[in-house]
């Protein structure tokens, strides 16, 4: 459990500087949450910004995280580390990640037309320039 919050760490301090700096601020209860809730973004957002793959198979990719992360939240575990630390902070503080799951698939990170990346870089790998649908829409 610990090396996955410690991911959920590591990733939100590499990728979003201003948040990291932000999550000290909260009662250090929370810190590892908040690591796990905002690492679950750019993990789906990853899946959707792939460009080696056509935009069908970035939505399909971002439905399976999703249907995992369901199944992960039954089983009340998960192996995957960003969605393990994800459902212990569910647990721990007994979180709905309905809307969660919801918010994943049309999320403007995700649907984004201004074609910029999480750090606003316009053209940059990761650049959300294409809208993902999920495939049953």
């Amino acid at each position: 459990m610990r090396a996955a919050y410690r991911l959920c760490r590591r990733r939100t301090r590499e990728e979003d500087p201003e948040a990291y700096a932000l999550v000290p601020l909260m009662p250090a209860a929370l810190c590892p949450a908040l690591w796990a809730l905002w690492a679950t973004v750019p993990a789906v957002d990853d899946l959707a910004d792939d460009r080696t793959v056509a935009a069908v198979e970035r939505a399909r990719r971002v439905e399976e995280w999703i249907a995992a992360l369901e199944a992960d939240m039954a089983a009340g575990t998960s192996t995957d580390p960003i969605r393990h630390a994800l459902v212990d902070t569910a647990a721990r503080w007994h979180l709905d990640l309905s809307d969660l799951k919801a918010e994943l698939l049309v999320n403007p990170v995700m649907t984004s037309t201004a074609g910029t990346s999480r750090t606003g870089q316009s053209g940059e790998p990761g650049a959300a320039t294409d809208a993902v649908e999920p495939t049953g829409a």
